[in-house]
């Protein structure tokens, strides 16, 4: 970790709570190569502080009063685009931490962060390279996974009205049964037919009733994976 120039790398930190901006600036005045200009406990006050310093990095919280950080970021951004930003904070939604990303966050560290990784990212950004803790690249890579898996299922390309015959369907309905049910004819009927076994790549009933049970499956177990704590977490409960 150090400074292109050969200098030192100096540090501003924003946090509204005592105790968080207390123990991150303690961990950081332990790196001889770091020197904390400053701390805020505001978005307001990091941006002033930024003006006044000029940092080569400011580590910030995303929830803060006044002004939140990442307003406070895309005015730092604005003014002092060379300036690496770390958002400290505790996990976000993915939207939340794209929004952060293309908003100009060089880096993500959560705020149980340790001396270790505290290094590791400030030398990360400081390279021009971006850095995002475990858990945050982990909430990242599983949504686009996720969304992947939701784009590519041929369920994800059938309508409503479609849904609703396939469901009858494979409840063992035939074409007048699921027209009386759905109130329409049944040339309607076979038509949504069609058009479901085209879109799920299928030839036959039994086939169709496969697919959509495989799909109906996978997320149930998605949906169990999601609702499930971990291990540790049962143990202690």
């Amino acid at each position: 970790m150090s400074n292109p120039n050969g200098t030192t790398i100096s540090v501003l930190l924003a946090d509204d709570d005592d105790l968080i901006r207390e123990a991150v600036s303690y961990l950081l005045k332990s790196f001889s190569e770091l020197n904390v200009v400053g701390t805020a406990k505001n978005g307001l006050e990091a941006v002033q502080l930024t003006e006044l310093h000029n940092p080569d990095v400011v580590i910030i919280d995303l929830m803060m009063p006044e002004m939140d950080g990442l307003t406070a970021l895309k005015l730092i951004k604005q003014s002092h685009p060379q300036t690496k930003i770390i958002a400290l904070t505790a996990v976000e939604t993915p939207s939340e931490v794209m929004s952060g990303l293309l908003n100009g966050i060089d880096g993500y560290l959560l705020k149980r962060v340790t001396k270790e990784e505290l290094r590791l990212a400030i030398g990360r950004v400081m390279k021009g390279q971006r850095y995002l803790c475990p858990d945050v690249a982990d909430l990242i890579f599983n949504s686009y996974v996720e969304e992947r898996s939701h784009q590519e299922s041929p369920i994800a390309k059938i309508t409503n009205r479609e849904r609703e015959v396939l469901e009858l369907s494979c409840a063992g309905y035939k074409g007048k049964a699921i027209a009386d049910r759905l109130n329409i004819s049944i040339k309607t009927v076979e038509k949504h037919i069609s058009n479901l076994r085209s879109k799920l790549q299928v030839n036959t009933a039994a086939e169709m009733a496969m697919a959509y049970t495989r799909w109906k499956d996978s997320n149930a177990v998605k949906f169990l994976q999601a609702k499930t704590p971990p291990a540790a977490d049962r143990r202690s409960a």
